[in-house]
């Protein structure tokens, strides 16, 4: 990412390096830039990519490029470096088997939208086994304690 100015505020959008590759990549895909840079990945706080991607899908993990920023109140966000981890190939692995489907995939997810066939269910499937050893937990109103894993949420459900 880069640190932009918008107004009071400190933003991060997709690095003009990055762009280059990804506008490479996917050519036909309108507004790419844009579009990511309005994603989640850029505009919410770090906490929230932190646990999704590194402690449910321990996918990577997000580090600040510059030490001591803080996200969490206000609208700052600050220039971030994702460090993916060995579960990142099996994804590269799935994807390049099916290359065509991966430009829908992306322009779906980019709208927030489902594909709704085989490919994003088997996507879906990776992802889910890497939720398996996840380990996470949250207060419920009563003070007792739901810890998620996959047998302790079936326990609660």
């Amino acid at each position: 990412s880069e640190e932009v100015n918008v107004g009071d505020n400190i933003a991060i959008c997709l690095s003009k390096k990055l762009l280059v590759r990804i506008n490479e990549l996917f050519p036909q895909l309108p507004n790419l830039q844009d579009r990511i840079n309005q994603s989640p990945l850029f505009k919410s706080q770090c906490e929230s990519l932190q646990v999704g991607l590194e402690l449910f899908l321990h996918l990577g993990k997000i580090d600040f490029v510059e030490n001591g920023k803080q996200e969490r109140k206000g609208e700052n966000r600050y220039n971030k470096m994702l460090a993916f981890s060995d579960k990142m190939l099996v994804l590269d692995a799935y994807l390049s088997m099916q290359a065509e489907y991966t430009d829908l995939l992306l322009n779906n997810w980019l709208n927030g939208d489902e594909c709704g066939d085989k490919f994003e269910d088997g996507l879906k499937s990776i992802l889910s086994t890497f939720i398996i050893d996840c380990c996470y937990k949250i207060k419920k109103p009563d003070g007792s304690e739901v810890v998620f894993n996959l047998e302790n949420i079936c326990k609660v459900l």
